[in-house]
């Protein structure tokens, strides 16, 4: 029996460029940014405040031809947690030597400054690529930065029906054929939800308290191709808590089998979130990281909440000069310059956009 599945994840097309000069390779990023920004437009969300997600990550995957971008969120020195299923393509697991990321900034990893190489991916043992099951995964980077950067809590009480919550990610911000990523992180509100539809569609659902989250949609509001592995987020403080990591959305039952592209925002569909606190066990062993240096504290002031991290900071961006003044602040400062050793992914101005719609087969 088959099911389809959108999953939030954005394949790029593109051809490599090999520049012979850092005068060359900003050029390049300078014309490809340039023409992102000339039809940038905020589609049923906005402009994400650096405050209420300071710890947003970008990943991207370099594999030759094609390029996997997704979001995931800082909750460690050098750890980001994200789905599983950033790590895969329908051919295995994606190298860590692929992977790039940038954090610290709104801003796209094309107009950051500084990206950097991933050293470890490590999704979550029990994945399935067949059901979505255990969607979590993390990443490790070893780029040394300074000054600080907030991390990531985790949300540990129940998830009830009227949990403020928002999503983030740099994924596209409409449902044309053409539809490029975000050059700055987009963030919408969303509704969580027990009703049948959830069930309905996606039948392993059983809880918003055991492994997996549902939102239903409204208003034409959700996340999109691009946004996987980003954060759910508890909206009622800054920084925002994370509930849940995007994993995937439905528009018809799990077992419709259909070739045709699915849109994002449709009245009706829902999505579907990893519910990171009953991993928590699994984020706190796989990390090295103690677990209640993991969870969000709600009865701690905001301050309790944001980790100082010693000599780890933020990635600048040279997006945020191109912004009006009243935008929300797009990065925390630094003077860490591109590693001269790092060979950055280069995207040409014919770069195509298409959408990953994987149709899986179940058992």
């Amino acid at each position: 029996m088959k099911f389809s599945l959108l999953l939030f994840m954005l394949i790029n097309c593109y051809t490599k460029s090999n520049p012979t000069n850092s005068a060359e390779l900003s050029d390049v990023i300078l014309r490809f940014n340039q023409r992102l920004s000339s039809d940038f437009k905020v589609v049923n969300g906005e402009i994400a405040n650096l405050i209420d997600f300071p710890y947003a990550a970008f990943i991207l995957a370099d594999l030759g031809s094609l390029s996997y971008m997704c979001t995931g969120s800082l909750i460690a020195e050098g750890t980001i947690l994200t789905a599983a299923h950033c790590l895969f393509t329908k051919y295995g697991e994606i190298p860590p030597s692929s992977m790039y990321v940038s954090i610290g900034s709104t801003s796209s990893i094309l107009t950051n400054e500084n990206f950097y190489r991933v050293i470890d991916s490590i999704p979550h043992p029990e994945y399935s690529n067949d059901t979505i099951v255990n969607d979590i995964g993390i990443v490790k980077f070893n780029q040394a930065l300074s000054d600080y950067t907030p991390f990531a809590k985790i949300y540990s009480s129940d998830v009830s029906d009227s949990l403020p919550v928002a999503a983030a990610g740099w994924g596209v911000t409409s449902n044309s054929d053409t539809a490029m990523p975000s050059n700055l992180l987009i963030s919408v509100p969303l509704k969580i939800s027990s009703s049948d539809l959830c069930s309905y569609l996606y039948p392993l659902w059983t809880s918003n308290n055991d492994k997996l989250i549902c939102t239903e949609i409204l208003n034409g509001q959700s996340p999109c191709y691009g946004d996987s592995g980003g954060p759910l987020a508890y909206s009622d403080v800054s920084p925002m808590p994370i509930v849940g990591v995007i994993s995937f959305g439905l528009s018809k039952p799990f077992n419709a089998s259909s070739d045709e592209r699915s849109d994002c925002g449709l009245t009706g569909a829902t999505g579907y979130y990893t519910h990171a606190f009953n991993y928590i066990d699994w984020i706190a062993e796989t990390s090295g990281i103690e677990k209640n240096s993991l969870l969000y504290n709600e009865s701690a002031s905001n301050d309790a909440n944001i980790a100082s991290v010693s000599n780890f900071s933020p990635i600048p961006t040279s997006f945020s000069s191109k912004i009006s003044n009243n935008s929300p602040e797009t990065s925390y400062s630094t003077n860490n310059s591109l590693p001269s050793s790092f060979n950055p992914i280069i995207l040409s101005l014919t770069i195509v956009v298409s959408i990953i719609y994987h149709v899986y087969q179940m058992y």
